[in-house]
């Protein structure tokens, strides 16, 4: 296991955007300081350089070699880590291609794209986007419009306030406590309602 690496952005206000992708393994982001970005990387290999841009109030972050990195091995990809600690009032837009993304905290737009892995967004307030070929999708505690999408993979949304639409080509759709319209569609899977009402 490599040591973890460190990096600050300061001056970071609310209001500000970040981009990650492509990030060929596991990615966290949640809420940290008010007026700074964090960012670690950690992993079995030495983790990929990082390509990163800022400007004012906009972060982008890549992976060096991302597309060569996607060849590791499923065990070892979850290892392959990276969180990146944002103020709260932030948008994210991450492109993923190996690994789980999760989404925890942030009151800003989301839209993550992963190839293989799963997506998890838990307390998020603003508008919510979440598509991956290989993995499922689970929502917690979130505010605003969802719309999530997987081809091989459950969806699991609970406890939301805003419009959902959901679909999945081979999985189950578990639904409870949502407060907003529902638009859901499985090709393989059942759809299961426990508490809904239209807003």
């Amino acid at each position: 296991m490599t040591p973890p690496h460190w990096m600050e952005f300061p001056k970071f206000a609310d209001g500000g955007r970040l981009e990650i992708g492509p990030w060929p393994g596991s990615l966290c982001i949640r809420t940290g300081r008010p007026d700074a970005v964090e960012v670690e990387t950690s992993g079995p290999l030495p983790c990929p350089g990082l390509e990163i841009e800022r400007d004012g109030n906009e972060l982008r972050i890549a992976a060096r070699g991302a597309a060569w990195l996607a060849w590791l091995p499923r065990a070892l990809a979850p290892e392959l880590r990276l969180e990146v600690r944002v103020p709260a009032r932030t948008s994210v837009e991450v492109v993923s291609c190996g690994g789980a993304v999760e989404v925890t905290g942030v009151r800003g737009e989301v839209e993550v794209r992963g190839r293989s892995g799963h997506l998890v967004f838990r307390d998020v307030h603003g508008a919510i986007e979440g598509r991956t070929v290989r993995g499922s999708i689970a929502l917690s505690r979130c505010r605003g419009e969802v719309d999530l999408v997987t081809t091989h993979g459950g969806i699991d949304i609970r406890d939301v306030e805003g419009r959902v639409a959901a679909h999945t080509r081979g999985g189950r759709i578990g639904i409870a406590d949502v407060v907003g319209e529902l638009l859901l569609g499985s090709g393989g899977g059942p759809i299961e309602i426990a508490g809904a009402r239209p807003a």
